[in-house]
């Protein structure tokens, strides 16, 4: 348990360089990877139009060509997309990692807590009021409500 005040403070701030460090670290690794994507996009793009300007001898070929590249596009598009959302999936859970890791570094007694958060019943009623509130449907909060209720249907 955590004896003093300075104690308490103490490991907050240790939990919030390392968490920072952690983030810091995260973010640089996935803005190389966007980068080296980004860069092995644009290769390909260069080696294509750069085959095109080989082959053509009319200014029609190179439009034909280049409709001929646009069938490509949608499925390029995608797998694009999808790399970058692995890289965000990837950041994002390095940082939880990290911060993970942080916060049982600095506070063993705190990991213990969120551990129990986050893998007993609090969790599972928590999802049960946000499935239930969802159910419901949006609400409106007023503020001068007397009867009891917190909200009334948007619909």
């Amino acid at each position: 348990m955590i004896s003093t005040a300075f104690e308490a403070i103490s490991q907050v701030l240790k939990f919030n360089l390392c968490a920072t460090e952690g983030v810091v670290r995260a973010t640089a690794r996935c803005l190389e990877l966007l980068s080296e994507l980004n860069g092995q996009v644009l290769r390909a793009v260069f080696d294509e139009h750069s085959a095109i300007a080989a082959q053509v001898r009319s200014p029609a070929e190179v439009t034909m060509l280049q409709i001929g590249l646009l069938g490509a596009a949608p499925q390029q598009a995608m797998s694009y997309w999808r790399h970058v959302g692995t890289i965000a999936v990837e950041t994002c859970s390095d940082i939880a990692m990290d911060s993970r890791h942080c916060l049982s570094e600095s506070s063993p007694q705190m990991h213990e807590f969120v551990d129990s958060l986050l893998s007993g019943a609090f969790l599972q009623k928590l999802w049960s009021a946000g499935d239930a509130m969802r159910r419901k449907g949006p609400r409106i909060v007023l503020a001068d409500e007397t009867d009891g209720t917190m909200g009334m249907p948007l619909s």
